[in-house]
Order: structure tokens, then sequence, then C-alpha cells
């Protein structure tokens, strides 16, 4: 993977007429990534499933996460899931929409002790804690259920059942977990990038790709994206969700945390977008504006991702 940094200055009156990284230049930058080809998928949930560990590490106090973050920033460059943290801007590229109906299972037994099963949503991923999902799924993992019996939803869409009241109880507090299973079709995969963009889900949301674990995004208001080049293949194509809702009061490493009296109804479930975005191998994964002050235009940065 190569990923290349330049960096163009630009006066402000002029952006409009700019095309491309004309002006007068201030500063130039590049940075060389090499990563391994893609994995090949030869194991029952998939070359990311082999790469976590056993167990998961002891939280360092009890009722904490010791979920590891997926964001982080290399010489000025955001990553997150191991990719350049992309725009989420609609561009001039090939998409497949995921709105729609998908089948949905709400996870038994959450009700009945809560801590445990945040304290399972919430330790870092390990094989141990995956396969207890994939136990959990019943199916729902890789559509080994009664379609004609399961419950569907339109997404995106709150998992809470609204009652048409015109009053705070008029939506259903749910606060817990569900599994969403949908179905796509692709008739021809090319050499491109497959990246699965969702631009919220609520709160803590793992994926998987024809039965494959992919990752996980902690965070409900807050965009993710996941390269599933590798984990695609021509023909139908299985989509799984495990969206676990956190009740207000419980945590206090979430966000919102333990804060009572939230002027905030807290919705679960995938409640925005998502899209897979076909892109060619080498294209532009973010530009960003800075300003240098108030008199004097800004900076252009422009990230170039190339895996051919």
């Amino acid at each position: 993977m190569t990923k290349v940094v330049t960096v163009c200055s630009f006066l402000l009156a002029s952006l409009l007429l700019v095309n491309g990284c004309n002006g007068q230049e201030s500063s130039s930058s590049s940075s060389i990534v090499q990563s391994s080809p893609s994995s090949i998928i030869n194991v029952d949930l998939g070359p990311i499933f082999d790469e976590l560990p056993e167990k998961s590490e002891a939280p360092l106090q009890p009722g904490t996460s010791s979920l590891r973050m997926t964001f982080d920033v290399k010489d000025g460059i955001p990553y997150q899931n191991d990719i350049v943290y992309p725009y989420f801007d609609p561009q001039d590229s090939i998409y497949i929409d995921l709105s729609g109906t998908w089948y949905k299972k709400r996870i038994e037994n959450f009700d009945v002790n809560k801590k445990a099963s945040l304290d399972l949503t919430f330790l870092g991923r390990s094989k141990e804690v995956v396969r207890k999902f994939v136990s959990e799924s019943q199916g729902y993992l890789r559509g080994d259920f009664d379609k004609e019996q399961s419950d569907t939803i339109e997404l995106p869409l709150p998992e809470n059942k609204l009652y048409g009241k015109p009053t705070r109880d008029g939506v259903e507090k749910y606060e817990m977990g569900t599994w969403y299973y949908k179905e796509i079709n692709i008739n021809e995969l090319t050499n491109s990038s497959y990246i699965l963009k969702s631009l919220g889900s609520n709160y803590v949301t793992d994926l998987f790709v024809n039965g494959y674990y992919v990752g996980y995004h902690e965070g409900g208001h807050t965009p993710f994206a996941f390269d599933i080049s590798s984990f695609l293949k021509e023909g139908v194509n299985s989509l799984s969700l495990r969206v676990h809702g956190i009740p207000f009061g419980m945590r206090s490493d979430t966000i919102p945390g333990d804060i009572q009296g939230t002027d905030y109804f807290n919705y679960t479930g995938p409640m925005q977008l998502m899209y897979i975005e076909k892109l060619p191998l080498a294209h532009i994964a973010r530009v960003d504006a800075l300003s240098k002050d108030t008199l004097d235009g800004f900076d252009v940065s422009v990230v170039i991702e190339n895996k051919s």
C-alpha cells in the first residue's frame, strides 16, 4: 500500500478558479508505506480473526473497556482500521447502496444480565470473544435461519419501536443488542478497492462479511469505513452486523457517559446510511484544507492511496 501526500497553497480568492494543485506551492512532502498483500480467506472466520489473540486483555478496572482504538494518526495522516480515513461526502464513484430490507434478531437474554452483556461487548476483540458472538448469532452470521419467520427492518432506522404516542413514552427504550443480516449480489468483481462506509451506527458495531470477521467500531455518531475487498466474491455476498446500544447510566467510558438527565434519546442500531464504494486501486483517499491565517490563504493536502 502506498500513500502519497502533496501539500499545495492556494489563495482564498482563487478557490473557485483552481483545478488541481495549481497556484503558489508552499510545501510538498511524500510518504511511502508498504503493506502485505491482501490475505486469502482460508479459515472459518477469516484472516483478521486468525490474527486476534486467543483471549482478551482484562480491563484496567472492572466495568471499563479494553477495546483498542481503531483510529490513529501517522505522519499527519489519519487512519482507521488500517486504511486511510476517507472522506464520506458523495463522489463520482460506483456505489452499492445497503439501504432497504435487512433481517434482524434481537439478542436473547440481553435484558437478563445487562452487565454481563456490556462486559462482553467492551472486551478487546479476541478469538474467544468472536466465537461467543458466533454462538450468540444463532445463524445470523451466514444466513442459517428461517428467513420466512425472521423479523425484518428497513435500514437505516433505529431498532427502537415507535408507539405513536405524543409523549416521552412514545418510543421504546431499547438499549441492548441486535443482529442484522443482508445479502447482496455482485455480478462481477473487478480489480478495485471496495470500501464499506457507514455514517453512523449506535453504539458498538461488529461487522462480518460472508461469515468472516472484519472488525468493529465504537461510537454512535461517527462515520467509519472498512476495506472489504478481500472478503467479497462474485455472486451472492452476505453482510452481518452485531450492534449493541449502551444503556445510559451503566458506563462512564462511553459518549454520552454516565450522565443523569441527558437531554438526548438513546436510539439503538444502524441509524445512518451504509454503502459500499467501488474505487480504483489508486485513488484519492482524502483531501484536507487548513487555513494558515485570515489573510494568506490555506494549505491543501491530498492523500493518494495506491494498492496496485
